[in-house]
């Protein structure tokens, strides 16, 4: 199909030579070998028309996105590879592709939309890839880099990572970044494999999923390294993880020095590498055995490539001088495109200024000392500064940018100016803390009249020393705060990466609510930054206190059905509050604990529970047995719903015992490999399974025990009410109409049609089932949300209000049950607050505790001195 002077990489057009050797495989497993991808790529390109001279595809980790790359440089149809969203859209806007290849926006299935644009100019016959420069703010800059450049830049690195068709790489970046994409380019080189995945390395599946499939090469940016650090994944690799790549800025030196520690501790080989999206992503690589002598240095030049450093003046710098860095070698981009008609343009030289400089700080080895041009990597990302100006003019802003690679300083002459710019940078999602806004009496000059641009970055870092202003999303930092349990709280960390549970679901949502004043969309997967991000740019907030708030249904069920379950205590007329909370127990289990759960995590998940909830109960059937002076064992052991014992004070700790076992039952179930493995390929089955297996076990259990009350309230019968709300939070509609019937007449069966525990289920699963969020007065949200945020602890603190006034007033004065569920509301209320605060609270103590115990030390010391004296 190549005709026209044009040609395809060979790692393309090659495909046919390793025949039925694995290419691609997916999560699942399934493979496509060489030759299918062959066929597969040549029927994309045949479906392109003639006049389809430049194709944009969104390269997403998937066979389809991979097949049609393939297919157009089989075909030396130019591409663009871009990563979706609002940024590309204005890049493909601006260069308007005759093709675009993407999945459709309704049911998921890729499509290709072929609207042929007239070319003054053709392409050149050497162009076959456009990349971003500035990925991360959408500038129409792109990267033209020739087939040959891909090539040359896929075999050097094959070469020097030592790459055999036995190696099997994983998606660990995305394709459309120049290393993402060099990883699939040098593994297609040399016959080896790749696994498709579009899940983050700090997903709990990620590493089953390096193990299930082999995977031999794991690449990443800094950021990446520092999830798999603290999502455990570095400290436990699979034994097949051979290769570790990392690239896209400098690594900071503790982590450099603890992920080398790992390599070496697991054989692995960690590969130091630096290169640009205009070297078609390397230009140095630092081998593993001169990491330890060199660890800050980016090593050598890539086979065929040649690098030396210049002075201002253009003489090359000698050993140990600073210069800028210059690269030649075959992988050297053709040029940059800023319109259209520049994909005609001839190719450039073959020697890239990179804007960095760097000192020779052994024979070969070069060190980068700094940034020269405008560009600046914070966090893993390749920042233009002149590409963030360029979006505040489009926003008609006057701001400028200015930054290094620890910070971004923005400047205007108006704070109007500012908080437009702010919101300009808002859809970009990057963390909050790289940016300084700083207001300026007038934007700062050199004399020639160009902006000065190190003053406006001092004025930056000034301004990040003074106190910061009011935190928009303080609370919400403060909460995470304590789901991270003392580890530092990075821009990344969302609601989901720190396993939060229910309870403090319903606090983060309250929080948010507050400071965005409304709750987005699958908010607890967004990170910190990005919620910091839309506070910023969210318009002031309204000071009316009756303005209205929604919450999420569960929310209001988990309020009312503690509410209910008081009202029971106290009037013994209100049943099925606990029923609608233990099927909210189970919805809450797979919404937050599922992630852990099929990470194997069981243990954990079960220790957090019982660290949380059981140690108190304990200690609260401690206390009642001291004073009654008496032990009931069959509380001690959880035993005692089944026995039928329901005597005493701890008869209202019946639902703590049956959850108890709910909780265990998924733990163990999902502790067992074969069966985790199955739930986190297929939630949905899995879920159906737990609950026709709850059904079972309901059935057998009331026809084998015969306890008094047992039928209602133990683990065996329960079971099944945690089962179907774990299963309504994994299942679509239709199967939430399925369980919702279900309930309503497993509940009829039970109790009868006329009973509250039957209004109370339906009115309840109906509510999460039809209704996503209701709206409500903040108050009365505030309210809500406290009472649902801390409905464990005042089911478990109820006893004591219970106590006081059915055992000691009701005898002598009557009836105190409005007191009694008010004290249950405030008793919970403030335990959930003070152990929520616990740590803190505990490091005060600690704080004032030891000046003192470091003085009565050195008394006690004082005082043995003048005593041995004495004697």
């Amino acid at each position: 199909m190549l005709g026209g002077g044009r040609i395809a990489p060979r790692f393309a057009a090659d495909l046919e030579r390793w025949g039925e050797a694995p290419a691609l495989i997916g999560e699942g497993g399934g493979a496509i070998s060489y030759r299918q991808l062959a066929g597969m790529a040549d029927h994309f390109a045949a479906a392109l028309p003639d006049d389809v001279k430049l194709l944009a595809i969104e390269a997403r980790s998937r066979a389809d996105a991979v097949v049609a790359y393939l297919g157009a440089l089989r075909a030396s149809v130019p591409v663009i590879l871009h990563s979706g969203g609002a940024p590309a859209g204005s890049v493909l806007d601006h260069y308007r592709p005759d093709a675009r290849y993407a999945p459709d926006g309704t049911d998921g299935d890729w499509c290709l939309r072929i609207a042929p644009t007239p070319w003054e100019c053709p392409p050149h016959p050497q162009l076959a890839l456009l990349l971003s420069t500035s990925g991360s703010t959408g500038s129409p800059k792109l990267v033209r880099l020739s087939a040959t450049a891909l090539d040359a830049n896929a075999r050097a690195i094959a070469a020097y990572l030592g790459l055999t068709a036995a190696d099997r790489a994983v998606t660990s970046l995305p394709l459309s970044y120049s290393y993402g994409l060099s990883v699939l380019n040098s593994h297609l080189a040399v016959g080896a494999s790749i696994v498709l995945t579009e899940l983050s390395v700090a997903d709990p599946v990620f590493r089953d999923l390096l193990q299930a499939r082999g995977v031999t090469g794991l690449a990443g940016v800094p950021h990446s390294y520092e999830l798999m650090e603290r999502c455990g994944l570095l400290a436990n690799l699979p034994a097949s993880v051979a290769t570790l790549t990392q690239a896209g800025g400098r690594m900071a030196k503790d982590l450099a020095a603890r992920v080398a520690a790992e390599a070496r501790r697991t054989r692995a080989r960690l590969f130091i590498m630096y290169g640009q999206t205009e070297a078609t992503a390397r230009i140095a690589y630092l081998r593993p055995d001169l990491l330890s002598r060199y660890p800050d240095a980016i090593g050598q030049a890539i086979p065929s490539g040649e690098i030396w450093l210049e002075h201002e003046s253009g003489a090359r710098a000698a050993a140990g001088e600073p210069g800028e860095l210059i690269y030649r070698g075959p992988n050297v981009m053709m040029g940059y495109a800023s319109e259209r008609r520049n994909m005609a343009d001839p190719p450039g030289a073959d020697v890239l200024r990179t804007g960095d400089l760097a000192v020779e700080i052994a024979p070969g080895i070069f060190r980068i000392t700094g940034r020269k041009s405008r560009f600046v990597k914070l966090f893993g990302l390749r920042i233009g500064l002149d590409d963030l100006e360029a979006r505040f003019r489009e926003a008609g802003v006057e701001a400028f940018a200015a930054g290094d690679d620890t910070l971004v300083a923005i400047a205007a002459a108006a704070q109007a100016d500012l908080d437009k710019a702010r919101e300009a940078l808002a859809p970009l999602d990057l963390p909050e803390d790289m940016f300084a806004f700083v207001p300026l009496p007038a934007i700062p000059r050199v004399p020639g009249g160009k902006v000065d641009y190190p003053a406006i970055l001092r004025a930056g870092r000034a301004g990040k020393s003074q106190p910061a202003a009011r935190n928009p999303i303080e609370a919400v930092e403060q909460l995470y705060r304590r789901l991270a349990r003392g580890a530092p709280l990075a821009e990344t960390d969302s609601f989901d990466s720190l396993s939060g549970d229910s309870l403090s679901y319903v606090q983060c949502s309250i929080a948010i609510e507050e400071a965005l004043g409304e709750a987005p969309e699958g908010w607890e997967t967004f990170p910190l930054a990005r919620l910091r991000s839309l506070a910023r740019a969210k318009t002031a907030p309204r000071s009316d206190t009756w303005r209205m708030m929604s919450l999420e249904s569960d929310i209001l069920v988990r309020s009312l059905a503690i509410t209910q379950i008081l009202f029971q205590h106290a009037l013994n007329n209100m049943q099925g509050g606990a029923d609608l909370l233990m099927m909210l127990s189970g919805f809450s289990w797979a919404r937050f604990q599922q992630p852990r759960l099929v990470a194997g995590e069981s243990g954990a998940a079960f220790l957090d529970f019982a660290r949380r909830y059981m140690s108190i109960y304990l200690v609260i059937m401690l206390a009642v047995s001291a004073i009654n002076g008496e032990v009931r064992w069959s509380h001690q052991f959880f035993i005692s719903t089944f026995r039928g014992d329901w005597g005493g004070i701890l008869n209202t700790y019946w639902f703590i015992e049956s959850l108890t076992w709910c909780v265990a039952v998924i733990c163990l179930v999902l502790a067992v490999a074969p069966v985790r493995k199955f739930a986190a390929r297929q939630p949905l089955f899995f879920s159906l399974a737990f609950v026709g297996t709850a059904l079972a076990i309901r059935l057998i259990g009331g026809l084998l025990l015969d306890a008094p009350a047992h039928v209602f309230r133990s683990p065996d019968q329960m079971l099944v009410y945690f089962a179907a709300g774990w299963a309504i939070a994994i299942a679509g509609r239709e199967l939430r109409l399925a369980l919702f019937a279900m309930l309503a007449t497993l509940s009829a069966m039970a109790w009868g049609w006329n009973d509250t525990h039957v209004a109370a289920m339906i009115v309840a699963a109906g509510l999460i089932v039809f209704v996503r969020r209701i709206p409500m007065p903040r108050p009365v949200g505030r309210a809500v949300g406290a009472i649902a945020a801390a409905s464990f602890y005042i089911y478990l603190f109820n006893i004591f209000p219970v106590y006081v006034t059915d055992i000691i007033l009701h005898a002598r004065f009557g009836k105190f049950w409005l007191l009694q569920i008010a004290a249950s509301l405030a008793l919970g209320i403030a335990a959930s607050l003070l152990l929520s605060h616990a740590d803190e609270l505990w490091a005060r103590v600690r704080a004032w505790i030891a000046p003192a115990g470091r003085r009565m030390h050195a008394c006690w010391h004082l005082c043995r001195y003048w005593l041995q004296r004495g004697a």
